[in-house]
């Protein structure tokens, strides 16, 4: 199969027709050409002998003047959406003068209620001077109060130090009382400690039956690592075993191999053989394998 390739190129457009040439019994013309793409003209070599060719080669110029006039066309649909840009700008600056103007009504009405913020302001402040008049007449009130409050505190003051001295002399009598319990509390200490000593004496006895035990328990962990040494050295042998099966698999498999290389080769050499005495008849059986052979390629 050969192919032949014919380039032109217009204003921005670039036609490409790819010619292929069959050698292959009983093919049909056939012309396929798709939007927005070089077109692919099909010829076998009897068709061309016809003189089929400059009749496709027509209509591969026709299909690149379709494809200058899409890009003309395309041309003016810019220059189109181009004019709608300009009238979308106008518009956006109508908007902004619209806008500018609401800021300045909006400036007005600021100014105006900070007027009328000040005016309230100035009848804040009389009315605070109204309230300091009568703060000050309520702090008169509150001395005269205070007066009487200071001798009503003297008195409370001399009957606060006759209760003091009688808890003094309370106090005095619960001194003695807690001296005797502490010798009390003294005693019982005593008493605690021997029980603490004991208590020692107790857990040191345990503490070494916890270590006999340790001594026990080391003993029977060395002899389970034993046991597992043995175990691992029983796998390596079964793993050494299994490696050289699988060795064994390998050379066979290599032999297997061979026998049909030689086979092919032996195939090989028939066919050649017959090809070399009967080729113009299988010339054409011969193309059809290989095409078909090709389609299944395609296909996995």
């Amino acid at each position: 199969m050969t192919s032949l390739y014919l380039r032109r190129t217009s204003g921005s457009q670039n036609v490409c027709v790819k010619i292929f040439l069959y050698k292959r019994h009983g093919h049909s013309d056939a012309a396929e050409i798709r939007q927005n793409e070089a077109p692919v003209l099909h010829f076998d070599a009897k068709s061309l002998r016809n003189g089929a060719a400059s009749n496709r080669y027509d209509q591969a110029q026709a299909y690149r003047n379709r494809v200058v006039f899409w890009g003309e066309r395309a041309r003016m649909n810019s220059a189109e959406e181009e004019e709608e840009e300009e009238e979308e700008e106008e518009e956006e600056e109508e908007e902004e003068e619209e806008e500018e103007e609401e800021e300045e009504e909006e400036e007005e009405e600021e100014e105006e209620e900070e007027e009328e913020e000040e005016e309230e302001e100035e009848e804040e402040e009389e009315e605070e001077e109204e309230e300091e008049e009568e703060e000050e007449e309520e702090e008169e009130e509150e001395e005269e109060e205070e007066e009487e409050e200071e001798e009503e505190e003297e008195e409370e003051e001399e009957e606060e130090e006759e209760e003091e001295e009688e808890e003094e002399e309370e106090e005095e009598e619960e001194e003695e009382e807690e001296e005797e319990e502490e010798e009390e509390e003294e005693e019982e200490e005593e008493e605690e400690e021997e029980e603490e000593e004991e208590e020692e004496e107790e857990e040191e006895e345990e503490e070494e039956e916890e270590e006999e035990e340790e001594e026990e328990e080391e003993e029977e962990e060395e002899e389970e690592e034993e046991e597992e040494e043995e175990e691992e050295e029983e796998e390596e042998e079964e793993e050494e075993e299994e490696e050289e099966e699988e060795e064994e698999e390998e050379e066979e498999e290599e032999e297997e191999e061979e026998e049909e290389e030689e086979e092919e080769d032996i195939a090989r050499k028939r066919f050649s053989r017959i090809f070399e005495f009967r080729r113009p008849k299988l010339l054409f059986s011969f193309c059809w394998v290989k095409i078909l052979f090709l389609w299944c390629i395609a296909t996995d």
